[in-house]
């Protein structure tokens, strides 16, 4: 039994009860287990044994140990794929699938955020592929999904031991008009039979890309300020570029206005503060944008003891209208000249 001394700690238990067994008079044993190999290292042999009875009472024991390591490692990584269908359950999921992408149809599908993602008749690779670059917005994107996901292509793939792909595109959404989908493959050939399964996720990524895009135009922006204000959530961003002092907050947008409209009154001008406080009711800006994509308003403004002339304009950040941004100029400095051009064309000619 010195043997067992070369034997993975994990394994050692499972041998012993299995040659416990063939000398309480058992036939056969058939263990798979890790033996340390003459450089140290672990590797997994596969030991066969028969035992058959002799003239003598006795019994003679036929024994063969056959390098399993390359096949059982295969399986391991095949197990731990499988298992890793459960650990990818998170919050912003929408579906998770396996498919079989030699006979192109699929083992099982599980929906969790929309019914209507996938038709439940769909049932093979090729249709589902379809289905999901038709719910594309964009027609480069619909491109890629049917490039990048090809099943004969990620067949290839993984044949040359590239697994994994994923893509990002824009789709209707839970409701929205415009919302962001990853859609993510992991392909894995099965040890036994050579079967190359693709293991699919599909991920709501809307929240991060939005706000990738707010962060580059508050970052590129030539606005002196610039904010954001989600109409759905209320999250409101105010950046000022010359300082980059950011205040991120989430607040009922009826609160936000009344914030506002006390600013308004404080420091615009009379003659402006009217046409301003209007754009406080979010219903009427809205409107605004829907027929004219964007709205913009001059108004003066008292700062510091002086008063300046300033510019907002207001659009959507994009096709999702969820998002408005909201930057101003200070433009004291054009309307002074354009003041001044006008007093001049104004005045009467003198003879």
């Amino acid at each position: 039994m010195e043997v067992l001394d070369d034997i993975h700690p994990e394994d050692g238990p499972r041998l012993r009860k299995a040659m416990v067994v063939i000398e309480e008079g058992g036939n056969s044993l058939d263990c798979t287990y890790r033996l340390k190999n003459v450089t140290g290292q672990s590797m997994w042999v596969r030991l066969l044994c028969t035992a058959v009875a002799v003239d003598n009472g006795k019994r003679l024991l036929y024994c063969s140990f056959t390098n399993v390591d390359a096949e059982k490692n295969a399986e391991l990584q095949y197990q731990k794929q499988m298992n890793d269908i459960d650990r990818f359950d998170a919050d912003n999921l929408i579906l998770k699938a396996r498919y079989k992408l030699n006979k192109n149809q699929m083992e099982y599908r599980l929906v969790k955020m929309e019914e209507d993602y996938i038709p439940p008749e769909v049932a093979s690779y090729d249709e589902a592929t379809d289905v999901i670059a038709g719910c594309t917005l964009y027609p480069e994107q619909q491109s890629e999904i049917r490039s990048c996901f090809n099943r004969r292509r990620l067949m290839a793939a993984c044949n040359a031991g590239d697994t994994q792909v994923s893509v990002e595109y824009a789709r209707p959404l839970s409701g929205r008009l415009l919302g962001w989908v990853e859609l993510h493959c992991k392909t894995f050939m099965e040890p036994h039979t050579g079967e190359i399964l693709a293991f699919i996720y599909s991920y709501d990524v809307t929240k991060r890309v939005m706000d990738q895009r707010i962060l580059e135009c508050v970052t590129s922006s030539q606005y002196e300020v610039l904010a954001t204000l989600n109409l759905e959530s209320g999250e409101f961003m105010i950046k000022n570029i010359g300082t980059d002092t950011v205040v991120r907050e989430r607040i009922d947008l009826s609160i936000l206005a009344e914030r506002y409209q006390h600013h308004i009154k404080e420091v615009v001008g009379e003659e402006d503060r009217d046409a301003l406080l209007r754009l406080m009711d979010f219903d009427k800006l809205k409107d605004l944008l829907s027929k004219n994509g964007t709205h913009s308003i001059t108004f003066s403004k008292a700062i510091h003891g002086r008063t300046v002339r300033r510019q907002l304009r207001f659009c959507y950040l994009d096709e999702s209208c969820e998002i408005i941004m909201i930057t101003s100029e200070d433009i004291t400095a054009v309307y002074k000249r354009n003041r001044h051009k006008l007093q001049h064309l104004n005045r009467p000619w003198l003879r």
